[in-house]
C-alpha cells in the first residue's frame, strides 16, 4: 500500500466531502431557520469517523515518532558484547579494555542474560579490591531491556522511565544486541532528513 498516495486521496476525499456538506447546508438554510453551526459539526461526524478508522489501519502522516512506532528495535541495534557471569572482575576489565568497551552484558551458562557490567561497576569492585570475585556477585542484577519485537518507541520510552543510555536487546532470555540512545538520536536526523 503506497501511504502517500492514499494520504493525498484521503486529503482530497475531506475536502470534496466538507465542500459539499457546506454547499448543501448554505442551499437548504436559505429560507428556513437552520442552524449552520450544529448541522455542520453533525454532518462532519462521519468524516471524523471514516478518517480515525484509516489512520488506525496504519495510514500515519510522516512523522518521526510515528514511523519509530513501527520500526523493529532490533532493526538499529547494535552488537552487545557478553561475558560469563562465572568469569571474574579482572576479565571483565580486561575485555573492555580491548575491546574499547564500558558495558557489557552478563550470561550464564545457558547464555541467559542475568545481569549487566558497566565502567562504574568495574571502578566500585576496585575501589572495594574485588577485582577476583565473580562478575554475577558484583553486576547490576536490575535488568531493564527490549524484546526483539519491540519497536524504537518502547526502547525509547523505558530509556526515558530507567534514566539508561542504552539498553540490551534479547529474543526470550538471550541477548542479541543493544540499543544506544545515540543510535535512536541518528535514526531521528536519518529520517528528519527525509
Amino acid at each position: 500500500m503506497n501511504k502517500k498516495k492514499d494520504l493525498i486521496l484521503i486529503t482530497l476525499g475531506s475536502i470534496a466531502y466538507i465542500t459539499a456538506v457546506v454547499s448543501l447546508l448554505l442551499f437548504l438554510s436559505k429560507g428556513s431557520h437552520l442552524d449552520l453551526t450544529i448541522a455542520f459539526s453533525i454532518s462532519m461526524i462521519p468524516l471524523i469517523v471514516i478518517l480515525v478508522a484509516a489512520f488506525s489501519y496504519g495510514l500515519k502522516f510522516k512523522s518521526p515518532f510515528m514511523q519509530l512506532e513501527y520500526l523493529p528495535v532490533d532493526s538499529v541495534m547494535g552488537r552487545m558484547e557478553t561475558i560469563d557471569e562465572e568469569k571474574a572482575v579482572k576479565d571483565a576489565e580486561k575485555l573492555m579494555e580491548e575491546r574499547d568497551l564500558d558495558f557489557l552484558g552478563v550470561i550464564n551458562r545457558e547464555g541467559i542474560l542475568t545481569g549487566v557490567f558497566t565502567e562504574m561497576d568495574a571502578l566500585q569492585a576496585r575501589r572495594k579490591r574485588k577485582i577476583n570475585t565473580k562478575l554475577k556477585k558484583v553486576m547490576g542484577k536490575d535488568l531493564i531491556f527490549v524484546n526483539k519485537g519491540d519497536n524504537v518507541i518502547d526502547a525509547l520510552r523505558k530509556m526515558i522511565e530507567s534514566g539508561h543510555s542504552r539498553l540490551p536487546v534479547v529474543d526470550g532470555k538471550k541477548p542479541i544486541g543493544l540499543v544506544r540512545s545515540i543510535d535512536i538520536g541518528n535514526l531521528l536526523k536519518k529520517i528528519g532528513k527525509s
